[in-house]
């Protein structure tokens, strides 16, 4: 019984693979062409009113095949929305972080391959890009080169937006602009925009989507008559804290309910003191991408003046005031011995306040490099300071790490100085002077005379590069003229814009003379 048992089962195998060896010709084996559907972009974000259009990019492993040939499926959060091979569509409605997918499917091996992307739905001006303030004799004008995102080279012109939204003009007194922030600031949670004026009555808030006017700062003091004859010189944003600086020096804080509201707490008009003495402030430095939980500013009448810590830290330590803790023997060890330090700077000026990314931490880590150029006489000092994010509430420390004289002749007089703040890498120092931009390596400063990046067809007035990863910088003119030009090393101070103009003719052209520029991030920038 077994005998035939094994005689049938090897029968049977002889049948199956003569029949598999027979029909060996009647079978093609080819690779299944394979399909990739890149959509771009990780986000795009398009304005409520217009067409968005995406175009996708599809290739093929072994051959092409028609675009009538395959199939095309979109979806918006699962909706269908089209099945054109081009996605073209208008926005009717804010909504943000919406899927969109694209199915591509060829029939004639019913494979289907998918590219998904997000896309954000926003009101006009709830956007990444350059805020450029620029005057005539007549207004100032806040304008907005706007992009889809913070990798553009690009950017579409919003000229006298606040003109436009507010119905009124922006007067030509205008000061300077400041973008802040929340905490849980999403992108239907926008940033607002400080428009500062030196009459608090003409100081106001821009909400962030449409920038219209959200407060005029006299409304935020709790006694609002005592603000309708501040002279105002700067306005100052923190986390926990608001400060308002007028012509005197003399700085006033409130210090907000809550992190994640911006019109919360009112002002005192209590000037601000440090050991039993109203201070003096010359000037802020506002660090929001680093989170070192404090400000450090300029204190001081000119030829007598330190440099102080603000604290940020938490609510209930927002506002108080200390001195930067430095030991003398790291000033020793660095060659500061009789130089100006950051508790007394002597008889020395400040002419420039600024701070970098260090190499060796990331852009949340805390510590940042300040920058400090002194005056005395004809003589300058280039100076940096190693600051730790703060621990507590009681002590910010600074290490000294780079005192330097500086000899670049009269070039730094009047000029507009710039450290390029996020820079990996990438040390520099930046100088407009007349019609020239100037860049110069911080850690040679000392030996090292700046090189000419670009010259201009008109005096440099602003410069920035706050930007994500500080890979561009803008560049505004006295003409009105705005460049926003390259800061990677490949491509170092090339200008960038649209690559069938020629270079110099890649500008976005405001009216008046450009007085100040600020990259818009929108949220966030390391705020919380």
């Amino acid at each position: 019984m077994k005998k035939n048992i094994y005689i049938l089962l090897l029968f049977s195998l002889t049948v199956v693979l003569e029949s598999c060896y027979g029909d060996k010709g009647n079978y093609d084996y080819e690779d299944v062409n394979e399909i990739t559907v890149d959509l771009g972009g990780a986000k795009y974000t398009y304005v409520v009113g217009n067409v968005a259009k995406l175009e996708p990019t599809i290739t093929f492993a072994t051959e092409e095949v028609a675009e009538s040939e395959l199939e095309y499926n979109w979806t918006l959060n699962g909706e269908f929305i089209s099945d054109k091979r081009v996605l073209e569509f208008t926005v009717e409605k804010i909504a943000s972080q919406v899927e969109c997918q694209l199915r591509v499917t060829n029939p004639k091996t019913g494979l289907t391959y998918i590219g998904r992307t997000s896309m954000d739905f926003t009101q006009k001006y709830n956007l990444y890009g350059w805020l450029v303030l620029s005057k005539d004799e007549q207004a100032s004008y806040l304008n907005f080169m706007t992009a889809t995102g913070t990798d553009a080279v690009t950017y579409q012109e919003h000229l006298e937006v606040y003109q436009e939204q507010n119905r009124e003009a922006l007067p030509k007194e205008t000061l300077g602009l400041l973008e802040h922030f929340r905490s849980g600031g999403s992108s239907s949670n926008p940033s607002s925009v400080w428009i500062v004026n030196p009459k608090a009555t003409k100081c106001v808030d821009l909400e962030g989507a449409a920038f219209t006017k959200d407060l005029v700062l006299p409304d935020a003091f709790l006694e609002p008559s005592f603000a309708d004859n501040l002279n105002v010189k700067q306005i100052a944003e923190l986390k926990w804290l608001t400060v308002v600086v007028d012509q005197d020096g003399k700085a006033y804080t409130r210090k907000k309910l809550s992190e994640k509201a911006f019109h919360t707490g009112k002002f005192l008009s209590i000037p601000l003191t440090f050991e039993n003495k109203e201070v003096k402030v010359d000037r802020f430095l506002i660090i929001p991408e680093m989170r070192a939980l404090n400000m450090a500013f300029v204190e001081g009448e000119k030829g007598h003046q330190r440099i102080l810590a603000l604290m940020d830290y938490d609510k209930q330590s927002a506002g108080k005031v200390l001195q930067f803790t430095a030991k003398e023997e790291d000033y020793n060890k660095n060659g500061f011995y009789d130089a100006p330090k950051l508790h007394d700077l002597l008889d020395y000026e400040v002419v420039y306040l600024g701070y970098a990314r260090p190499k060796t931490t990331g852009l949340t880590d805390g510590t940042y490099v300040m920058t400090l150029i002194l005056k005395k006489g004809s003589e300058y000092l280039y100076q940096e300071y190693s600051v730790n994010k703060a621990s507590n509430s009681n002590q910010v420390t600074a290490t000294p790490s780079v005192n330097k004289s500086i000899s670049f002749g009269n070039l730094l007089e009047g000029a507009v100085i710039y450290t390029a703040p996020y820079i990996n890498n990438r040390t520099y120092l930046l100088i407009g002077k007349g019609n020239d931009l100037y860049y110069v390596d911080r850690t040679t400063i000392d030996r090292d005379e700046p090189i000419k990046l670009k010259t201009f067809d008109a005096e440099v007035t602003a410069l920035n590069a706050e930007t994500s990863q500080g890979n561009q910088l803008g560049v505004g003119l006295a003409n009105g003229k705005f460049f926003v030009l390259s800061l990677k090393t490949a491509n170092l101070g090339e200008i960038l814009g649209d690559p069938d103009k020629k270079e110099f003719d890649r500008y976005y052209q405001m009216n008046g003379r450009v007085f100040d520029i600020r990259y818009r991030f929108r949220y966030s920038n390391g705020w919380t």
